[in-house]
C-alpha cells in the first residue's frame, strides 16, 4: 500500500487541509502539539474507522461535523475513501450517509462497517470485521505509536497480550482464561447444586405420616356433612314459618298505614271544612261591599257631548294648533314692523328715489375711476424723477471724488505715474467741475418737479378718498331702500294670516275660550268612561263571587261526607282482634332460625378447616413425591459436571498453556535475531548487549552484569523501543505473505536520542528499504536524512502544513 493524499476537515486542530504524500522518506516536523499525530490518527481513522479511537477526540470541538478523505493506491490501483462524523444531541459518531469509496473512477456509497470489510479485503488482512476494533495487522506491521510500545516495554501482562495480538495467537490465551472461568462457573454450580440435595429418607417418612392423616380427616369429613345435612332441613322448616308470620306482621303494618291514612283524610277534611266557612263568610262580606259602591256609581251622569273622547282631543289640538298659528303670526308681525321703523330711521335724511341714486352712484364711480388713473401716471412721473435724481446724484459724487483725488495727488497721473503738466492739470479738474455744477442743477430742477407732483399726488387721493366714501354711502342708502321694499309684502301677508286665524278661533259654541271648555268636558268624559268601566268590573266580580260561593258550599257537603264514612270504617279496623301477640312469635322464631344458621356455619367452618388440612397434607405428600424426583436428577447432574470440570482443569487447559508456550518459543527464535540487529543499528556499545528472554522482555547487560530497564536513560529506552516496534514490524510482515513491505511509519522514532544516536538514523532508515517511510518527529537533525519535508505549525489553536525544500532540492 502507497499513501497518495489527504483531506482533513475539522479534524482535531485542522480546519481544512490538504496533503499529498511522496514515495520515499518523508518527515513531517513540528513542535510538541502542533498537530502531527492528529495526520496519523486521520490515516487510520480513514482505513479502519474508530476502533479503539474515540469520536469526541477525532472532531474540532466547535464543528457539528467534519471529513476525511484519503487516496491510496494497492497493486497499481488507486483507491479513494471518504468518512464522516456528525455531532447531534451533543453525541458524535460516524455519518452513514456521507461515507463512500471510489475504486477506478467509480462511487460506491458505504456504510462505516462495510468501508472497513472493503479495506480489508483490498490490503488483504485476514482480520474479523469488527468496526469497534483496530487493525492488528496495520498497528504492528505498519504502523505502531511510540507511547504505546513504552508502555508495552513497562508492562509484562500487557507485552506479552501485545506478542499474542500481533502473531494471531491470542487465541490461546482466551482459550485458557475461558476455560479458566468455566471451571469457575462448573464449581459454583456444583455447590449450589449440593446444597440443593435433600434427605430423601426423610421425605418418604414424612409422606408415610401425612398419608395417615389424610385417611383420618376423610372419616370426620364424612361425619361433619351428616351432621349439616340435618342441621339444614330443621333451618330451612323453622325459615318457612318464619316467613308465614312476617307476612302476617306486614298485612298487620298495611293495616296501621291506612289506619294513619285515614285518619289524616279526615283531619284534612275537617281542616278544608273550617277553610270553606271562613272563606264564605269573607265572600258574602264582599259581594256586600261590591254592592253597595255599584249603587253609589250608578248616581254618576253621562256629560252633554255627542263627540268621544278622541274626537274631543282632536277638536282641542286644532284650537292649540289655531291658538299657536296665531302666536307665531303676531311676533312676525312685531318683528318686521320693529325691522320696517329701523330701516325708515336709516332713510330719514334721504332725498331723491332709486332711480335717481342709481345715477348718481354710476357718476361718482365715473369719476373714481378717472382719479385713478391719474393718480398712477403722477405715481410713474414720480418714480422716472427719481430715479433720474439718484443717476444725476451718483454722477456729480464721482465727480466731485475725482476733483479731490486730483487736488490731493498734484501733478502726477494716478494711473501712469507720469507728471502732469499746470495746464493740463487745470483743464482736468476745471473740466469736472463745470459737469458736476451741471448735474447738482439737474437734480435740483427734478427736486422742484418731484414736489409739484407729491402736492397733485395728495389731491387726487383726497377726491379718490371722497368719491369712494361717498359711493359706500349711496350704495347703503340703495341696498336699505331694497330691503324696506321686500319687508312690506311679508308684512301685508302676516296680517291677512292673523285675520283668518282670528276668525277660525271665534267659535260661538265653546265660548271665549275653546280650549279651556273643550278640556272640561273631555274630562268629565273620560270620568264618566272609567266609571262605567268600574261598573262592569264589580258585575262581574258579584258574579264570580256568587260562583264562589256555590262552589264552596258543594266542596264543604262532600268534605263532611267524606269524614262521616272515614270515621265509621275506622272504628271497624280499631276493633280487630287477629295480630295479637304477633311479635313476641316472630321474635321467638327468628332467634331459633338464627341459632340454627349458626350451628350450620360452625359445622361449614369446622368441614372447611378439615378439607383445607387434608388438602395440605395432600399438597405436601405430591410436594415430596416432585422434590424427591428433582433430587435425584440433580445427584445425576451434580455427577457429570464434576467430571466435566475435573477433565477442563487437569486436561485442556494445561494443554492449551503447553500449545502457546510452544508457538511463543517458536516465534522467539526469530524475534531475537532481529531484535538483537537492531538494537546492534541503534546501539554502538561493546559492552551493552540487549536480548529478549522467554517473556519477551527486553534484557540488558553491560560487562556481562544485567540492568533494569526503569535505570536506562531515554535515548537508550527509546532505542531499545524501537528496536522492539521494528522487530514486531519485520516479523508480522513475513508472517503475513499478503502484506507488501512498502509502507512504514514511525511516531517520533528518536525521542530522547542523542545527537550520536540521531546519526544512526540514516544507517536505519537505509536498513529498512521500504517504498514508502512516514518520519513524525519534531527533531530537525533529521531533515537531512529524508527526501521530503513537511513542517506542521500551529497559530490560534488551528493547525497548518507547508512543505520546505530538502537540502537535497
Amino acid at each position: 500500500m502507497i499513501l497518495n493524499s489527504i483531506i482533513m476537515k475539522n479534524i482535531r486542530s485542522f480546519a481544512y487541509e490538504e496533503i499529498e504524500f511522496l514515495k520515499g522518506i518523508t518527515l513531517f516536523e513540528g513542535d510538541i502539539g502542533s498537530g502531527k499525530s492528529s495526520i496519523l490518527m486521520a490515516i487510520e481513522f480513514a482505513l479502519f474507522g474508530l476502533g479503539s479511537q474515540k469520536a469526541e477526540s477525532l472532531l474540532a470541538k466547535k464543528s457539528s461535523s467534519g471529513y476525511v478523505i484519503l487516496e491510496f493506491t494497492v497493486d497499481n490501483t488507486k483507491y479513494e475513501i471518504r468518512r464522516a462524523l456528525h455531532r447531534k444531541n451533543e453525541k458524535i459518531g460516524q455519518d452513514p450517509k456521507n461515507s463512500w469509496m471510489v475504486i477506478n473512477g467509480e462511487k460506491l456509497p458505504l456504510s462505516p462497517s462495510e468501508l472497513k470489510q472493503k479495506v480489508l479485503q483490498i490490503l488483504k488482512f485476514n482480520e474479523p470485521n469488527d468496526p469497534k476494533a483496530e487493525s492488528r495487522i496495520f498497528r504492528y506491521a505498519v504502523f505502531t505509536p511510540q507511547d504505546a510500545m513504552k508502555d508495552v516495554l513497562e508492562d509484562s501482562k500487557k507485552r506479552l497480550e501485545t506478542v499474542r495480538k500481533a502473531f494471531g495467537i491470542e487465541e490461546y490465551s482466551t482459550a485458557a482464561a475461558n476455560a479458566k472461568e468455566l471451571s469457575d462457573d462448573i464449581k459454583y454450580k456444583m455447590a449450589m447444586l449440593k446444597g440443593r440435595f435433600g434427605d430423601i429418607e426423610t421425605l418418604e417418612n414424612e409422606n408415610k405420616i401425612a398419608q395417615k392423616a389424610v385417611t383420618e380427616l376423610d372419616d370426620n369429613i364424612k361425619h361433619i356433612e351428616g351432621e349439616k345435612k340435618e342441621h339444614k332441613t330443621a333451618h330451612a322448616l323453622s325459615h318457612s314459618e318464619l316467613n308465614t308470620l312476617l307476612e302476617k306482621d306486614k298485612k298487620k303494618s298495611q293495616i296501621m298505614v291506612q289506619i294513619e291514612a285515614k285518619k289524616t283524610r279526615v283531619n284534612d277534611a275537617k281542616r278544608e271544612v273550617k277553610e270553606a266557612n271562613a272563606r264564605h263568610d269573607k265572600m258574602t262580606k264582599d259581594l256586600d261591599e261590591k254592592t253597595s259602591k255599584f249603587f253609589e256609581l250608578t248616581k254618576v251622569e253621562k256629560p252633554d257631548t255627542t263627540k268621544n273622547v278622541v274626537e274631543l282631543q282632536e277638536e282641542i289640538a286644532r284650537f292649540q294648533k289655531i291658538s299657536s298659528e296665531l302666536a307665531s303670526c303676531n311676533g312676525k308681525k312685531s318683528m318686521i314692523n320693529a325691522e320696517i321703523s329701523n330701516l325708515e330711521g336709516k332713510l330719514s335724511e334721504t332725498t331723491g328715489d332709486l332711480t335717481s341714486m342709481k345715477s348718481t352712484l354710476s357718476e361718482l364711480q365715473r369719476q373714481y375711476d378717472s382719479h385713478k388713473d391719474v393718480l398712477e401716471k403722477l405715481k410713474v412721473e414720480r418714480n422716472d424723477a427719481r430715479d433720474q435724481k439718484i443717476q444725476k446724484q451718483t454722477e456729480a459724487s464721482r465727480l466731485d471724488e475725482e476733483i479731490a483725488k486730483f487736488s490731493r495727488l498734484g501733478s502726477i497721473c494716478p494711473t501712469c505715474k507720469q507728471k502732469i503738466e499746470e495746464a493740463h492739470h487745470h483743464e482736468l479738474v476745471e473740466g469736472r467741475k463745470k459737469k458736476s455744477d451741471v448735474l447738482k442743477y439737474d437734480v435740483k430742477t427734478i427736486e422742484d418737479s418731484i414736489a409739484k407732483t407729491e402736492k397733485s399726488l395728495e389731491d387726487v387721493k383726497k377726491k379718490t378718498e371722497s368719491c369712494d366714501m361717498d359711493m359706500e354711502r349711496i350704495k347703503n342708502e340703495i341696498t336699505v331702500i331694497i330691503e324696506l321694499e321686500e319687508k312690506k309684502p311679508r308684512l301685508a301677508k302676516v296680517l291677512a294670516d292673523i285675520s283668518r286665524l282670528e276668525q277660525e278661533n271665534a267659535d260661538k259654541r265653546y265660548g271665549q275660550d275653546p280650549i279651556k271648555t273643550l278640556s272640561g268636558i273631555r274630562d268629565e268624559l273620560i270620568h264618566y268612561e272609567g266609571i262605567s268601566r268600574q261598573k262592569d268590573e264589580i258585575t262581574k266580580s258579584k258574579k264570580g263571587i256568587e260562583n264562589s260561593i256555590e262552589e264552596n258550599k258543594r266542596l264543604k257537603e262532600e268534605r263532611l261526607k267524606l269524614i262521616s264514612e272515614e270515621e265509621e270504617e275506622l272504628i271497624k279496623l280499631q276493633k280487630s282482634d287477629e295480630f295479637e301477640g304477633l311479635d313476641e312469635q316472630i321474635l321467638k322464631k327468628r332467634a331459633h332460625v338464627e341459632q340454627l344458621m349458626s350451628d350450620v356455619t360452625k359445622l361449614e367452618a369446622s368441614l372447611a378447616q378439615k378439607k383445607e388440612r387434608k388438602s395440605n397434607e395432600e399438597s405436601k405428600i405430591q410436594k415430596n413425591m416432585e422434590m424427591i424426583s428433582e433430587y435425584k436428577k440433580l445427584q445425576d447432574e451434580f455427577t457429570k459436571i464434576s467430571e466435566c470440570r475435573e477433565w477442563v482443569i487437569s486436561y485442556f487447559i494445561p494443554a492449551i498453556i503447553e500449545i502457546e508456550r510452544q508457538v511463543l518459543l517458536a516465534i522467539l527464535q526469530n524475534f531475537n535475531v532481529t531484535y538483537r540487529r537492531w538494537y546492534s543499528i541503534l546501539v554502538e556499545d561493546s559492552t551493552k548487549e540487549s536480548r529478549i528472554d522467554e517473556d519477551f522482555t527486553p534484557t540488558i547487560s553491560q560487562d556481562g552484569y544485567e540492568q533494569e530497564l526503569k535505570h536506562l536513560s531515554g535515548g537508550e529506552k527509546t532505542s531499545i523501543a524501537l528496536a522492539y516496534r521494528l522487530t514486531l514490524n519485520s516479523l508480522i510482515r513475513k508472517e503475513t505473505d499478503l502484506i507488501k513491505s512498502n509502507l512504514l511509519i514511525l511516531d517520533e522514532p528518536t525521542d530522547g536520542f542523542s545527537k550520536n544516536q540521531l546519526g544512526k538514523v540514516r544507517e536505519l532508515l537505509d536498513e529498512l528499504n521500504s517504498e514508502q517511510v512516514i518520519l513524525v518527529s519534531h527533531e530537525k537533525e533529521l531533515e537531512a536524512y529524508v527526501e521530503n519535508i513537511f513542517v506542521i505549525t500551529k497559530q490560534e489553536g488551528v493547525s497548518k502544513v507547508s512543505r520546505k525544500p530538502t537540502s537535497a532540492a
